[in-house]
């Protein structure tokens, strides 16, 4: 089936159910060229928390990361950069996800997955000042 049924077990009993419906949708327009076909990007702007920016760096680069792109193989690829030492910009860091098919069923069965506690979160983050952003391939 299609690329979400590694989170089939992940999910509730209604939420894989909705996965599966969504698959089915996705390998029926796959061929059609909309936007269940294209590439697209999440950008995830976010800050760590005061004096923890090792921490958060590490649990960003070997846990957060390598998890999210086993855990959704619709994620093609991430990229993180960090805003130079004079920026203005208020987030330190930006990651853009590369993301194959639906974007915003993918951003919503992350959230599914971290509500269920199956990915593994960091309180070196600061989630409160953290932004994301959709962008969708022309």
């Amino acid at each position: 089936m299609g690329s979400f049924t590694s989170v089939g077990p992940y999910l509730r009993e209604a939420e894989t159910r909705n996965i599966l419906l969504y698959n089915l949708r996705r390998e029926a327009n796959a061929t059609k060229g909309d936007l269940m076909s294209q590439t697209s990007n999440y950008a995830f702007y976010s800050n760590p928390v005061e004096g923890r920016d090792d921490e958060y760096n590490n649990w960003y680069d070997k846990v957060h990361l390598p998890e999210l792109l086993a855990m959704f193989p619709q994620i093609k690829s991430a990229k993180r950069y960090s805003a130079p030492d004079d920026s203005a910009s208020v987030h330190r860091y930006l990651t853009i996800y590369e993301i194959e098919g639906d974007l915003n069923t993918t951003v919503e069965a992350i959230d599914i997955a971290a509500a269920a506690g199956k990915l593994q979160l960091s309180d070196a983050i600061d989630v409160e000042g953290s932004k994301r952003e959709l962008w969708l391939g022309r």
